[in-house]
């Protein structure tokens, strides 16, 4: 059942006989309100519930989806639920291995969700726009290296995110690691596996790995701005696939490396409110 992206309002009924055999409901980017209803934990069948981007309200506990044991994709993001994790201690071992896609933008979320930590293998994670402070759980890289692809954490008050060697060791090709606006500091953590879009902004990271750009084999959106980064901007910048890259409003100092203003693939480079030196040369690409 999709009916998705239409104009309903007004508030989701109880059912008043449960369609057991419903296996995906996309009722998302409508004008819903109200409560989740109690019989949506009824449908047993379901692996796809997608509610975001109306105006659900009301509280409802994550664990209250672990009843629904086909359950892979939960999104819930962008309404004006509260979500909470009252079982976050309590194993899942009774359970099935759980869903494998989050989506919990936006969700008055104010620390990260203990019970994820009991779900073997996690894909999708989008944890934006909350109220999470404190350290990440160190089994987001260790528990589901093979597993996840997407994680945004970011619009948070995170303070640590640390991975051994400044590398987490995700050995899956991400399509998007999302870690800004926080209060991260410290050495930015580069990703083994390489990433699509990398987006570190508006933190307080004050260094980069040297090698930083051996790590961007596949990446072609990264942001490092409005940071505390400084030094000379490292020559393996030379070896990426970059087609934007933001380092402005930092303290980068030295020359340019020519490459990026020679570069045939970078589309759009912004390098303000920084202290670089020297001659920029006079044969730079544009179209």
């Amino acid at each position: 059942l999709d009916l998705s992206g239409n104009q309903l309002y007004g508030p989701i009924r109880e059912f008043d006989k449960i369609p057991s055999q419903l296996v995906s409901l996309y009722l998302s980017e409508n004008n819903l309100s109200g409560p989740i209803p109690k019989t949506i934990f009824q449908l047993t069948s379901l692996v796809y519930l997608d509610v975001s981007s109306n105006n659900l309200i009301g509280s409802v506990d994550l664990s209250s989806f672990w009843r629904l044991r086909n359950l892979v994709v939960l999104h819930l993001s962008n309404n004006k639920l509260r979500v909470m994790d009252k079982k976050g201690n309590k194993p899942l071992s009774k359970y099935l291995a759980g869903p494998t896609e989050f989506g919990l933008a936006s969700c008055n979320i104010t620390w990260f969700p203990r019970s994820l930590m009991h779900i073997r293998l996690i894909s999708y994670l989008d944890l934006s726009s909350n109220k999470i402070s404190g350290a990440v759980p160190p089994q987001v890289w260790e528990t589901w290296s093979s597993s996840l692809w997407y994680l945004n954490i970011s619009h948070n008050m995170i303070t640590n995110i640390q991975a051994a060697s400044g590398v987490f060791p995700f050995t899956r090709e991400f399509d998007t690691l999302d870690l800004s606006s926080n209060r991260l500091g410290g050495q930015i953590p580069m990703l083994k596996s390489s990433a699509t879009y990398l987006d570190y902004s508006n933190n307080r990271f004050s260094s980069v790995l040297p090698n930083f750009g051996s790590f961007l084999r596949y990446t072609s959106y990264l942001s490092m701005s409005k940071n505390i980064l400084h030094g000379h901007i490292s020559s393996s910048i030379c070896n990426s696939t970059l087609e934007e890259l933001d380092l402005s409003y930092n303290n980068f100092s030295g020359p340019i490396p020519s490459c990026l203003l020679e570069s045939a693939e970078l589309v759009v480079l912004k390098l303000r409110h920084n202290r670089f030196e020297g001659m920029l040369p006079s044969n730079i690409t544009t179209e």
